[in-house]
């Protein structure tokens, strides 16, 4: 209301990222926070007043929440603290600290207050959203999800990617509805602060590069769990607590879903583990195949479709997902039933006209268009209608005389069905598709895929790489690396451009990226200092390159500074403060000719029991480095760290495995 209706503004707008996805504040702007709330002379509703005005500028961690915590006094004064910063949390997997200071009437009065907002979770928010927008923490979560869906959005439009939504508007709000009322959310529309709203949210988010999926162990400890909750809320409840914190294939969705008798059950396990499915490309058939008839088998006839009926289930889950959410035009041979007035059915429609036109033989199985039987006409080829209610089996046909007269010769398209894939959610940049073609006899080709996805190789994010880069930095001391404090008092390194990180790991990352360059400028010579020869009017000394880094840029102290900071203190501040300490087993090398080795078979001898520190980490950080234990592990380790530091590791399968490495 204040911007005046004159005159010419200029300014730079830069993307923020949604609040709570950054750091928490530090320890020491935290302190003077704790200072001001606890600070002698403050009324109870002052303390309120201070608590809410940095609840809507600064993100705090559970260490620090709970610090909070025991100042206060009081079960409402808790609660009202914690449900004022509930949406500031930065760790909110660690919540469970926070949850263990609360008696049993407080936790439940605090779920109670946060409603929905407290099971919310950004990392897996597909769900269905029933929200009063009257009350506070509704309203609350309901602004958090838009701030989720703009930033999806805007990734998705950054990359080029195909909108998958409903309408056409990079939405992943399906299903709205205000006070019963059906509505789009484009854009532009605001949030009112009355009024019921309801509706399914889509992430659109995939799996990060190089995630694994849940072990058959885990999978069959979570089936044995289940059956230990007696209500069917608990059962889900669970289930979406597991789903927020692993990743799974398609098959195990569907052994989960199974584990229900309840329909309303199968279809909300199939939703919450969308987000977290690493082969998308599977869903939709494993699903549909799966849960069809409610999971008993039924054989068709050559001319023969699933009733509706029989699909009520995958038709639920569509209708939450959406078809562009789960489509996968390399494996279209599944029933359709499309509304053609909707955007993304249409969508697919066109797909399965696309295809019908393209590849031979008898395609459209069951073909019906409101409920009446027809033949595809050649105008859909040009404008599918847009409205109708479209029924049909896609079939690609392997085996018929048109086919094999045909140009492609073995029924499917690679080149139509790529461009397809492209406007579908399993698409991602970098992704890649190849034609391995079909093998043995042609009637074995249905049961065969001629085609396979390579996803991107994931970026070398690992422990490894954290310790290579412990590593570089030592070295880096002795080319102008400095490590000190900055003007707060925070550690901080300081490169030899002057560029200061106040954070080990952004200093590590940065450091691992300038390696090549920082060392060829090391050797043209552009740190050098005179060296003590040259200073004292000796000669100067240069016998190859690693005398020259020895020599450029040497700082005595500092370098010392950096060499005397323990791994454990560089592990902490890349990779986090560590679980707890465990007992695990380290390999024993021995002289095999030795009395007391006489006659093993082994050839280093066996365990002797250590300590280690074990971190956990996501497991997309740690995929792909090495082998999974054994020799290879220790070898690589021992490759880039050249003894330099001594890691010990647990034998083959142990402590490396699901993500966490000691």
């Amino acid at each position: 209301q204040d911007i005046p209706y004159n005159g010419k503004l200029e300014f730079v707008f830069s993307k923020l990222s949604r609040r709570g996805a950054g750091e928490a504040v530090t320890a020491k702007t935290f302190d003077r926070l704790r200072g001001m709330v606890n600070a002698e002379g403050k009324s109870e509703k002052d303390r309120r007043s201070i608590v809410q005005g940095f609840a809507t500028t600064m993100n705090l961690d559970t260490g620090q929440i709970g610090h909070l915590m025991d100042d206060m006094e009081g079960s409402s004064v808790r609660i009202n603290m914690l449900t004022q910063l509930f949406s500031t949390i930065v760790d909110r997997r660690q919540f469970d600290v926070i949850e263990a200071k609360l008696l049993p009437s407080e936790l439940a009065m605090l779920r109670k207050e946060l409603g929905a907002l407290y099971h919310y979770n950004e990392d897996n928010a597909t769900a269905h959203y029933k929200l009063n927008l009257a009350r506070q923490f509704d309203k609350q979560l309901a602004d958090k999800i838009l701030e989720l869906n703009n930033e999806e959005r805007q990734e998705r439009k950054d990359a080029g990617m195909f909108d998958t939504s409903d309408q056409g508007f990079f939405m992943n709000f399906r299903n709205e509805t205000l006070d019963g009322v059906k509505f789009v959310w484009n854009g532009t529309w605001p949030i009112p602060f009355k009024g019921m709203l309801e509706f399914d949210y889509v992430s659109t988010t995939r799996p990060p590069l190089g995630a694994r999926p849940m072990t058959e162990e885990r999978e069959a400890e979570v089936l044995s769990e289940l059956k230990r909750f007696k209500s069917l809320q608990d059962r889900v409840g669970y289930l979406r607590s597991v789903a927020n914190n692993t990743y799974v294939m398609s098959a195990q969705v569907l052994e989960f879903a199974l584990a229900f008798v309840e329909s309303v059950a199968r279809v909300e396990v199939a939703v919450m583990f969308h987000r977290r499915v690493i082969d998308l490309e599977n869903y939709l058939k494993t699903l549909m195949e799966g849960l069809r008839n409610g999971g008993v088998e039924v054989e068709f006839g050559e001319d023969e479709v699933p009733t509706i009926e029989m699909d009520q289930e995958i038709n639920a889950i569509l209708g939450r997902l959406g078809w562009l959410n789960m489509l996968n035009p390399f494996d279209p041979d599944v029933m359709y039933r499309l509304d053609l007035s909707e955007r993304d059915q249409n969508l697919v429609a066109q797909c399965l006209v696309d295809l019908a036109i393209t590849e031979p033989g008898e395609n459209w199985v069951g073909e019906t268009l409101n409920g009446r039987e027809f033949e595809l006409p050649s105008t859909w080829i040009k404008q599918v209608p847009l409205r109708g209610f479209l029924e049909v089996h896609y079939h690609t046909d392997h085996t018929s005389e048109e086919t094999i007269k045909s140009k492609l010769k073995r029924g499917d398209n690679t080149d139509t069905r790529s461009r397809w894939l492209k406007r579908t959610l399993i698409w991602q940049e970098g992704m890649k598709i190849e034609d391995v073609g079909y093998e043995g006899a042609r009637s074995d080709w249905c049961n065969q895929r001629a085609w396979r996805l390579e996803r991107p190789r994931p970026q070398r994010k690992s422990v490894v790489a954290s310790l290579q880069a412990i590593k570089m930095m030592k070295q880096f001391a002795k080319v102008g690396w400095v490590i000190g404090t900055d003007e707060d008092g925070m550690t901080a390194y300081t490169s030899p451009k002057g560029e200061m990180f106040e954070d080990a790991a952004e200093a590590l990352a940065h450091a691992m990226e300038t390696n090549q360059e920082i060392l060829e400028r090391a050797e043209r010579g552009e740190f050098d200092t005179p060296s003590p020869r040259a200073s004292d009017g000796g000669q100067s000394d240069n016998h190859g390159r690693a005398r020259e880094k020895e020599q450029v840029g040497l700082q005595p102290q500092l370098q010392g500074d950096l060499e005397a900071k323990s791994v454990d203190d560089i592990l902490e501040g890349t990779l986090g403060k560590a679980e707890h300490f465990e007992e695990t087993w380290k390999k024993v090398s021995f002289d095999a000719s030795s009395k007391e080795n006489e006659g093993s078979e082994s050839d280093y001898g066996g365990f002797e029991r250590v300590h280690s520190l074990e971190y956990d980490l996501p497991v997309e950080d740690t995929h792909g480095e090495w082998p999974a234990g054994g020799k290879g592990h220790d070898v690589e380790i021992d490759r880039l760290l050249s003894d330099s530091i001594m890691i010990e590791s647990a034998p083959p399968g142990g402590s490396f495995s699901g993500g966490s490495f000691s």
